[in-house]
């Protein structure tokens, strides 16, 4: 197989990029290596390379011997809608499983540090894997004062979609909270990029987000990893 010229895959890889963000495809299997070169009357090592471009950045994923359209997915900071709901909202079937079996720990020092907390905490620690049946989206980790959320482990244990933030706020009688969140970009660990599927060089984005009442009791510490080229943040502001 003969090595395509490097203007030929960048031309492909822009028209079907373009397309892809058009949502030509849904998430749906692109046309076959054949029809793809057929149509843009190149070469098959073409059309590979230029959907292995593709797959690098996030555009498309590869399933078996197929490649199917990965159209952005569109988050917000705001933490409602909840994810399992945005994913539906875009036409994908949520998935959702635990990493770890939720447990009570004492949170490590460096972490209350980072989200600017008291050492020797007693918290329920949970860690899940959101995504679609064929696709991990983000990595989430939280973290529930023991006080508030041990009741709560067995459901946790049970139902990866529990909702124990719901289920705390509920119980207390908490209608409005604050949510701070620090965004930051970053490399993932080895760690993350075995859950997500993705290489060691693949930018992740990494939310830090502390949910307090209105009185400043923390509720949650949530940490949450997006897979950067899979994901479009979105603000908005009344100033």
């Amino acid at each position: 197989m003969s090595k395509p010229k490097e203007g030929k895959v960048e031309a492909l890889v822009a028209a079907l990029r373009e397309q892809i963000k058009k949502n030509a495809f849904g998430r749906g299997r692109l046309p076959s290596f054949t029809e793809i070169g057929k149509r843009y009357d190149v070469g098959r090592a073409t059309v590979f390379q230029a959907l292995q471009q593709l797959q690098a950045e996030g555009c498309v994923v590869s399933k078996g011997k197929s490649f199917y359209a990965n159209p952005l997915l569109f988050v917000s900071t705001v933490p409602t809608p909840s994810f399992e709901e945005l994913l539906r909202e875009q036409g994908m079937e949520p998935i959702v499983r635990n990493i770890i079996e939720p447990e009570v720990i004492v949170m490590p020092d460096e972490l209350a540090t980072l989200f600017g907390l008291a050492h020797g905490l007693r918290v329920v620690h949970r860690y899940r894997v959101q995504g679609s049946v064929d696709v991990a989206y983000r990595l989430s980790e939280y973290w529930y004062p023991a006080s508030f959320a041990e009741k709560y482990l067995s459901q946790m244990k049970e139902d990866p979609g529990f909702d124990t933030l719901a289920a705390i706020k509920e119980e207390m009688g908490i209608s409005r909270q604050i949510v701070h969140d620090d965004l930051v970009a970053r490399i993932p660990t080895k760690e993350e990029a075995a859950y997500l599927s993705i290489s060691r060089m693949t930018p992740v984005l990494e939310i830090r987000r502390t949910n307090k009442s209105t009185d400043e009791m923390v509720l949650m510490l949530h940490r949450i990893v997006l897979v950067g080229p899979f994901s479009v943040v979105r603000y908005q502001y009344e100033l």
